[in-house]
């Protein structure tokens, strides 16, 4: 659960968002009665199909991941650290690189990368 959390905070903060104006919306003056019902029946399903699509696709490519990483490929993952040099980091297991709870680190490094922001290097691999 706390996984989820962590993986999805900014968008269930976007869908709160979302239904809030939905709800300020439905329930104005103008609106025909019965709205407030038939927005909300269709914003929050749709608001929570589409974080947990996310939510599950994400978790399936860390799998892979990490599956990629124990069998020595190669992985990329985003380098927000500085906006100066490459836009993604070259992570190999034979350089050093450990996985601990989906996240890689190295001993002589002080950025981690979050394994849901990395993908398995195809053209490398």
């Amino acid at each position: 659960m706390k996984q989820f959390f962590e993986l999805e905070a900014g968008y269930l903060i976007i869908a709160l968002f979302f239904i809030v104006i939905t709800y300020i919306v439905t329930t104005r003056s103008f609106m025909p009665k019965g709205t407030l019902k038939k927005g909300m029946m269709l914003v929050v399903p749709v608001m929570f199909f589409f974080i947990g699509f996310h939510y599950y696709i994400t978790t399936q490519r860390m799998a892979k991941v990490k599956i990629a990483f124990l069998n020595g490929k190669t992985i990329l993952c985003e380098n927000r650290e500085t906006f100066k040099g490459p836009g993604s980091i070259i992570i190999k297991k034979s350089a050093g690189w450990m996985l601990n709870n989906g996240i890689f680190s190295k001993p002589n490094r002080n950025r981690k990368f979050h394994s849901a922001r990395c993908v398995v290097d195809i053209v490398k691999n």
